[in-house]
């Protein structure tokens, strides 16, 4: 799960701090299933992933092998068969699995996570709207921050605060208190923030749980990540209470039954299980989630010290 949010929201959560400390692989952990050979890497997103190579960006299938023909200046998440892209960088359309451009080059920008429930974000000027597969624009640019609808409804910011809103646009959760953050639903619930204080609510705005921290995000494999204070990122289970300690500087949510984590004393990133074990040691310049693919592989993309990005799998 990767959600475009606020560069505020982002740097407290998540800032990938860039760390040099030595190479330490545990091979016996986990195994290279596309070799460390891209200056960037993103997570699979229906069985395609980003890479980068210079200036250079494209898809490329769980072997290694590029799955689209054509080489980018940038590129969104593949999702509901389109992906944003740009050839100079300068105007963003959008295009399909066969890498043919669906809707041609217009937009200032096309959210990373692409499409969802027929809908992308675009940016136009210094606002964000709403377009259709089709190009047609939905919602009209109004927005600081477009996020990606889920389950019908997308967090959306003004300069005051985040709202949620439907897909005509219009406002269905805000609140008397300014929300500085808001992520997209799952499962029914989504984490809002304010005046310190994390909220997890349902789609009609009710607060399900309420906890003391800086920043979380929903629940995946029955844990939520969440910041009680700053460099100090924890797991909470349903209940609230704190079930892996809040002692990593940063953390990804779990997915496939285990989260990335930054060790604060080397600062590499390894892998825990739901019980807080360490499964895949610190051993990562930067590491994100583990995605299952239709294939049956479980790959994540990871950094090597000083290095190149690959794809990894667990050993079991």
């Amino acid at each position: 799960m990767r959600v475009s949010f606020p560069k505020k929201v982002f740097c407290v959560l998540f800032l990938v701090a860039i760390a040099s400390a030595g190479t330490g692989f545990a091979s016996d952990s986990f195994t290279f299933v596309i070799p460390p050979v891209y200056d960037r890497a993103f997570d699979f997103h229906e069985d395609v992933a980003r890479v980068q190579s210079g200036d250079v960006f494209f898809l490329i299938d769980s072997t290694g092998k590029r799955a689209i023909p054509g080489d980018f200046k940038g590129l969104t998440n593949m999702s509901e068969g389109l992906a944003g892209a740009t050839a100079d960088n300068v105007k963003w359309g959008v295009i399909d699995k066969t890498g043919k451009f669906v809707i041609e080059p217009k937009f200032g920008r096309v959210a990373v996570d692409g499409f969802s429930s027929g809908m992308a974000a675009f940016l136009k000027g210094a606002k964000w709207g709403y377009t259709d597969a089709k190009g047609n624009v939905k919602i009209e640019p109004q927005f600081e921050f477009a996020g990606r609808f889920e389950e019908g409804l997308a967090p959306v910011s003004t300069a005051s605060s985040f709202v949620y809103i439907d897909m005509t646009g219009k406002p269905v959760i805000a609140s008397t208190d300014r929300f500085e953050y808001a992520s997209n639903f799952k499962d029914g619930v989504a984490v809002v923030l304010s005046n310190r204080t994390v909220r997890f609510i349902d789609k009609t705005g009710k607060v399900l749980l309420s906890k003391e921290g800086l920043g979380g995000f929903p629940f995946q494999n029955g844990l939520a990540p969440i910041m009680p204070e700053f460099d100090a990122c924890g797991f909470i289970d349903r209940t609230g209470n704190l079930v892996i300690p809040a002692k990593y500087p940063m953390v990804w949510p779990f997915s496939e039954g285990l989260a990335a984590f930054k060790d604060a004393k080397t600062n590499l990133w390894g892998y825990i299980d739901t019980k807080g074990a360490e499964i895949i040691p610190p051993t990562f310049e930067m590491a994100y989630s583990f995605m299952k693919l239709s294939d049956g592989k479980i790959l994540a993309a990871v950094k090597e010290p000083k290095g190149k990005w690959g794809f990894i799998t667990p050993v079991k």
